[in-house]
């Protein structure tokens, strides 16, 4: 996602914009009326009463003004309710859902509408076959409205519901893994530490967006390289490098100030190219769900199952497009399985440890992420799955339960270092092979 289409994407997230453009085309319809007469039959003009369609804006108009209040009420309520019951950073995803937005504008579209249109028939606006037009928009604006309030009672029923915050969540974590693999579409960086320029940070804030195609095209152009040394989602001050520029000996002010262009920063964070506060929230719902005043494990499972195939996706989506390297003069460090695995699961295990089922279930993650995963990822999941025994071990009051949750780890443990043999293995035979 470059910095234009970033911007564009967090602009339609407005809500306020959104409705400001719906009575702008609402406005715009009921001016049309008076143009398009002239063009109506003389004879389905007389289709029309005089009166009938004042008395059907009139109804409208107090309608959806209704409508539109009760709409809005109940939304603010849900973001209360999601703030309170699962975290904060997940409410920003609910005032951001598009089809609560769109059925918003709607309502507040067809008020606008309908007082447009009573205040130009009380002017003596409209012909009779202006008001045969009107009359014939009002129609579509009434069938538009009953389609979205259909619609609309339905995702009420659902608004606000945990289950729902989670899978809205791991939507946008999913399409920030999208975005963020592999690598940003740029090289991978290595363990080297580059010589260069540092370009360095000219405000403090998150990082929301990083411009791999414009940083590329403008490495293209001089002919140097761009090591970031920032990420969608690292804070970072003046004393911070974004990055590391190489193979030129100086750079101008201006080129300077472009390259910083390409980097978008912000208060705070946000999900399009961020998969890790993806997976704080969830781990923070997790958390919610297990205190006193919650006490809902089953969601703390649930959150631990979504996790686990985000990690999932995240590994087949890197070894699927490892390949694809569109801005080679990018140099761009890697998610770490590390990072991504303390993200989701630490506060879980630490919150949960004194309950078994969800232990099991962390474990059961655990196992499923390591098999068939590379050593970098069994790594991590050995090391997590033997932290979390630990922290059981101390929290645990029934020595049963804690022997269970043992045998799981154990059974993680051995799979990988039966994996790791495996590997091993082949790098053997694969090296004999090419020595012959």
């Amino acid at each position: 996602m470059d910095k234009r289409r970033f911007i564009l994407a967090r602009i339609g997230h407005i809500l306020w914009l959104k409705s400001a453009l719906f009575c702008l085309v609402a406005v715009a319809a009921a001016f049309f009326a008076h143009l398009a007469g002239p063009f109506v039959p003389a004879s389905w003009v007389e289709i029309i009463a005089e009166d009938a369609i004042q008395d059907i804006l009139s109804m409208l108009a107090s309608s959806m003004l209704a409508v539109a209040t009760f709409s809005l009420a109940t939304m603010v309520a849900a973001i209360g309710s999601v703030t309170t019951n699962t975290s904060p950073r997940a409410a920003a995803l609910l005032l951001e859902d598009r089809s609560a937005q769109s059925a918003l504008s709607i309502f507040i579209g067809a008020f606008i509408f309908s007082i447009v249109g009573l205040i130009a028939l009380s002017t003596d606006l409209y012909s009779a076959a202006g008001r045969f037009v009107l009359f014939v928009e009002t129609l579509l604006v009434i069938g538009l409205v009953i389609l979205r309030l259909l619609k609309w009672i339905d995702q009420l029923s659902q608004l606000g519901k945990v289950s729902v915050v989670i899978d809205r969540v791991e939507e946008a974590t999913r399409q920030a893994l999208q975005e963020r693999l592999p690598h940003l579409g740029g090289t991978p960086a290595t363990d080297e530490a580059p010589t260069g320029i540092r370009l360095m940070t000219p405000i403090v804030g998150y990082i929301r967006n990083i411009d791999a195609k414009q940083l590329h095209e403008r490495a293209e152009a001089l002919d140097y390289r761009v090591h970031l040394k920032a990420m969608p989602g690292d804070f970072v001050a003046p004393s911070d490098p974004l990055a590391v520029i190489t193979d030129v000996d100086e750079l101008s002010d201006e080129e300077a100030a472009a390259l910083q262009d390409c980097f978008t920063i912000g208060d705070t964070r946000t999900f399009e190219q961020d998969p890790e506060l993806g997976l704080v929230v969830l781990a923070e719902i997790a958390s919610r769900a297990l205190s006193p005043a919650v006490n809902d494990p089953g969601t703390t499972i649930d959150v631990i199952g979504t996790a686990t195939r985000l990690l999932a996706h995240w590994q087949d989506s890197d070894e699927e497009g490892a390949g694809h390297v569109p801005f080679h003069r990018v140099h761009v460090p890697p998610l770490l399985p590390a990072k991504l695995f303390d993200d989701a699961f630490r506060p879980i295990a630490r919150d949960g440890a004194a309950l078994v089922e969800v232990g099991i279930a962390l474990q059961k993650a655990f196992l499923h992420l390591a098999t068939n995963a590379d050593e970098a990822f069994r790594k991590e999941a050995r090391e997590h799955s033997q932290a979390a025994l630990s922290r059981a071990q101390r929290a645990l009051l029934h020595e049963p339960d804690y022997l269970q949750l043992k045998r799981l780890a154990d059974a993680m443990a051995n799979l990988a270092t039966h994996r790791s043999g495996l590997d091993s293995a082949q790098g053997r035979r694969a090296s004999a092979l090419r020595f012959k």
